[in-house]
């Protein structure tokens, strides 16, 4: 089973493209380590991911940096050789997106009407 779920803050805007006729989207996210040392800063994991067709579409309109963001995808590891040197790369293939924060509420949208106790209630 290859089955990965993570929660994490965008490290920069995602960057869109097309191959042919597919959307196609990478971006980066920030993981925080769970355990640090006392007096130290936080840490993280930064973890490459990509998302094709309307997914990579969802997330260039509706994400940006320092957004949350929670997504379903499988491990992908791939490698090559180039000069004689082996590489290896590691990402995330996105397959579900998900908002991980509410919704920024602006002073306009925020009822500030005050609450008598004394008010009667419209139930019993």
């Amino acid at each position: 089973m290859n089955n990965w779920n993570g929660l994490g803050r965008l490290t920069k805007d995602p960057e869109f493209r097309y191959a042919g006729e597919v959307a196609v989207c990478n971006f980066t996210i920030a993981i925080d380590k769970k355990y640090q040392k006392k007096g130290e800063d936080k840490k993280a994991n930064f973890l490459p991911c990509v998302a094709f067709g309307k997914t990579a579409e969802f997330v260039n309109n509706y994400f940006e940096k320092g957004k949350m963001i929670a997504l379903t995808g499988e491990v992908d590891t791939s490698s090559w050789e180039k000069e004689g040197k082996r590489y290896y790369k590691t990402e995330i293939k996105v397959e579900q997106v998900y908002f991980a924060a509410p919704k920024k509420q602006t002073d306009s949208q925020v009822d500030y009407t005050p609450v008598d106790e004394e008010d009667e209630l419209p139930f019993d």
